[in-house]
């Protein structure tokens, strides 16, 4: 059952609904502290239950202004690379049990000052107990690993980041960047913060949090459309001042063009603003876009990643071929043996092969054997020195 008409029919019962859409901001605690849990509780059933698939383009570079950084309006490349923003290109594919986000860089590597920066690409793909990483690059080895370990639950929303490279990137599941949750519906810790609820139309619903503490004062703003097939997270706006800084510490994302798809709306654009320094290009925007996100009928290889030859890989239970590639596919390890879909080493080989025990086997016998020859020729030779 969806969260959204639960919501609604709580709001009426404590009368915040209105059909008046400039209704005036609810302050009461009790009553905004359950209407930001009712908001909790719905943003984290969508983020388990959604489902879609992507390609995706980011671009990432300055601006003069605020403005201009929300509208996507790049000034500057970031890193003043030659002539355009830094550019990046992969796919995201969410189901409710895998989570993959792969992405590549363009070629030639961007130029900064008198060298170059090459950016490693990476394949990652997540299921709740298991995490699979793949970085190609053509300046370091190719290297994969697989680990199967139990999901991290104090760690907020490490069960939505399929590894490391994908940890900070801005995507449809995390406007702010960083691992997907609800923190951003928490109170800072150590800080004296009061949460307020409005209505700035009929189809939004608005949070505000004022949080104080010791040297930090932080405005955040949270907008939900409540227009779609269920609650959908718009923006998040955070503005903090902080003692001895007269420029304020801004950070924010924006979701925009929603699409149905299974489990929930999904953005196609999302745009990250970040600002805080006193220069004439103060704002940094990165906008995450894609022109073909929707729900497949089924994901089939989807969660199935591709290792070029000579990939060195840790975590598997035989070694992978040097001359073909070989397909991992996340979906089909079970927790005794892990599976390969697609071209093994050999395929009459059996999963634990004993194969390299015998090669190190005979390896160990022709080397004692060389050794035993030789021991046998140098007696002779001294045999016939003294004859």
């Amino acid at each position: 059952m969806k969260l959204y008409p639960v919501f609604l029919l709580l709001l009426l019962i404590t009368g915040s609904v209105s059909a008046d859409v400039s209704a005036p901001v609810s302050t009461d605690a009790d009553t905004v502290d359950a209407q930001v849990e009712l908001l909790r509780v719905a943003h984290e059933q969508w983020l388990h239950d959604v489902e879609f698939r992507s390609t995706y383009q980011v671009r990432k570079g300055f601006c003069s202004t605020e403005k201009l950084a929300k509208q996507g309006e790049i000034e500057l490349p970031w890193l003043w690379s030659d002539d355009k923003p830094e550019t990046a290109e992969g796919v995201f594919t969410k189901s409710r049990d895998h989570i993959r986000m792969s992405c590549r860089f363009p070629d030639p590597p961007l130029k900064v000052a008198n060298g170059n920066l090459t950016r490693v690409p990476f394949d990652e793909v997540r299921s709740t107990t298991r995490n699979f990483n793949f970085h190609p690059s053509n300046q370091f080895q190719k290297s994969a690993i697989l680990s199967t370990q139990e999901m991290d639950e104090t760690a907020l929303g490490s069960q939505y980041s399929p590894g490391v490279g994908s940890k900070e990137r801005v995507s449809p599941i995390s406007l702010y960047g960083g691992p997907p949750s609800t923190h951003f519906l928490e109170s800072p810790q150590g800080s004296v913060a009061r949460w307020d609820y409005s209505e700035p139309d009929s189809q939004r619903l608005q949070i505000t949090m004022t949080a104080k503490s010791p040297g930090r004062n932080e405005l955040r703003t949270i907008i939900f459309r409540r227009d779609l097939s269920c609650l959908a997270l718009e923006s998040i706006e955070s503005v903090v001042e902080r003692a001895g800084n007269p420029v304020p510490l801004v950070r924010a994302g924006y979701a925009q063009d929603f699409v149905e798809c299974r489990g929930g709306p999904v953005a196609r654009r999302v745009t990250q603003v970040l600002g805080g320094v006193s220069s004439p290009l103060a704002w940094i925007a990165t906008v995450w876009q894609s022109n073909d996100l929707a729900t497949p009928e089924t994901f089939g290889n989807d969660f199935v990643v591709e290792l070029e030859p000579n990939t060195l890989m840790t975590g598997l239970s035989h070694a992978l071929s040097k001359d073909i590639a070989t397909r991992v596919d996340l979906t089909r390890l079970d927790e005794s043996a892990f599976q390969m879909s697609g071209p093994a080493p050999t395929s009459a080989e059996p999963l634990h092969s004993d194969k390299p025990k015998r090669w190190f086997f005979v390896i160990n016998i022709a080397i004692l054997a060389v050794i035993g020859l030789c021991i046998a020729v140098r007696r002779i030779r001294s045999q016939d020195v003294r004859q």
